[in-house]
């Protein structure tokens, strides 16, 4: 066991890098996938994962493989395209599937357009695909920035958020957000996707975000309960799907992410089986 699980992280600092970047991740995707798990919003996730290609892919192109500016072009871009559905949403004029697939669609294509004029390929693949295994100090810090602003707004207003995801609508007349607040959501969303499109890549983000978030939602009873769970749930199967990669030689995000969906369903099963059982009636 020490050779399997300990000697790799003591022997590869990228190793430890890469785990300690997945664990940051799942910390601020904690709560940002409870909100869009609880609000039936997942789809926004994988959408917004997509459409922040143009923005990352123009910033490469620009300023090349530096990373402050692919994350301001990613963040930037998925804080318009959040800020134009939350108003398309709220117009009503557009439904809010067919919105979402046209947000993904044309933001890809136009990133692929992008992609076509340049001349290597390799860094494009791995906006696309993810390279956790490479990660640095400067993307560490940025994403444990990002993730620690993340937790303390939600422990300061946990009261508003606990109403907001128990009971919208009594929320909404109660409390009507201000555009700020809206604002700022949005900016913070997209903050935490485009951190973890830097290090997981567009196709594997999504997969950390909402799957912890339905472990969390299956097994707490309370907002707290549900984060906390799916950060631990998520620390645990990043960990182990960069040793699986590392043992395999297969790549570090698809081992978290599939691992991820097996503990779910193995979760879902066992809880299936445990309340599907009839209680024992004795006899009178």
């Amino acid at each position: 066991m020490w050779s399997l699980v300990v000697e790799p992280f003591l022997e590869f600092e990228f190793l430890r890098r890469a785990a300690l970047e997945a664990v940051i991740l799942g910390f601020g995707f904690s709560v940002v996938g409870l909100v869009l798990v609880t609000r039936r919003l997942s789809l926004i996730g994988d959408t917004l994962s997509h459409a922040m290609l143009p923005g990352v892919v123009l910033a490469f192109t620009l300023f090349g493989p530096h990373l402050l500016a692919l994350f301001f072009g990613g963040w930037i871009t998925g804080f318009f395209l959040l800020v134009l559905a939350w108003v398309l949403f709220r117009s009503r004029r557009v439904e809010a599937d067919a919105a979402l697939a046209l947000f993904a669609v044309f933001s890809v294509s136009v990133g692929i357009l992008i992609a076509s004029r340049t001349r290597t390929t390799t860094e494009i693949l791995h906006l696309l695909f993810g390279n956790i295994l490479a990660v640095d100090r400067t993307l560490l810090v940025l994403s444990a920035l990002v993730g620690g602003v993340t937790w303390i707004l939600f422990l300061w207003h946990y009261r508003a958020v606990f109403v907001a995801l128990v009971d919208p609508a009594f929320f909404q007349q109660m409390k009507r957000p201000s555009y700020l607040f809206i604002l700022g959501l949005c900016a913070l969303f997209s903050a935490n996707l485009t951190v973890g499109f830097a290090s997981l890549g567009a196709m594997m983000t999504v997969g950390l975000l909402i799957v912890p978030a339905l472990v969390g939602r299956s097994l707490g009873k309370s907002p707290l309960q549900m984060a906390l769970i799916a950060f631990v749930f998520s620390s645990v199967v990043s960990v182990s799907g960069i040793l699986l990669s590392f043992h395999l030689s297969v790549p570090a995000g698809p081992s978290i992410v599939c691992l991820a969906c097996a503990g779910l369903a193995l979760i879902q099963i066992f809880r299936f089986r445990g309340f599907s059982r009839s209680p024992e009636v004795e006899p009178s």
